[in-house]
């Protein structure tokens, strides 16, 4: 049987790695330059950008990682893994822009689950069933037309991807 792996990038998550511990230094050193009533800000930063690390680290021992076979797709380590999703359950694939800049493969389902537990739902949009992750090896562009390519072998013809504000 057919079947494609598509692993995150490692260098993505090493940089956001080492984003999170240079803010967590930061707030080290401000809050040995604050005055007594002026630390709260820095532990907050310290507390945040920690909480990054840790999810950067898990991220990098257990990678995340798209399954794509005859059936369907699934995201397979992480925190979380998400359910196989059936290519016949999607609608369409498509880039979805984030509010702040940048796009993500999103898909929208034929029919709504009552509990439908998709790959990435933290943040979703009007019309988006799930979310791929940004960490893979492969852009939006060049993930979008693998998964749209994977879905149209199946016996559901696809409309064309669209970019969704």
């Amino acid at each position: 049987m057919e079947r494609k792996v598509i692993e995150s990038a490692r260098w993505k998550l090493v940089l956001g790695l080492a984003g999170s511990l240079a803010f967590v230094a930061l707030g080290a050193w401000l809050i040995d330059k604050a005055k007594d009533d002026e630390r709260l800000m820095p532990w907050l930063c310290i507390l945040f950008f920690g909480f990054c690390a840790a999810a950067f680290l898990v991220q990098l021992l257990k990678p995340q990682r798209l399954v794509l076979d005859a059936d369907g797709f699934q995201v397979e380590g992480g925190l979380k893994p998400g359910r196989k999703v059936a290519w016949g359950e999607v609608e369409a694939f498509f880039a979805w822009k984030l509010p702040k800049g940048g796009t993500m493969v999103a898909w929208r389902l034929r029919e709504k689950p009552q509990q439908h537990a998709p790959v990435g739902n933290f943040g979703r949009g009007p019309g988006v069933d799930g979310v791929l992750p940004r960490t893979l090896t492969l852009g939006t562009k060049a993930l979008l037309a693998e998964m749209e390519a994977w879905r149209t072998r199946g016996p559901a013809t696809a409309p064309t991807p669209v970019l969704v504000d």
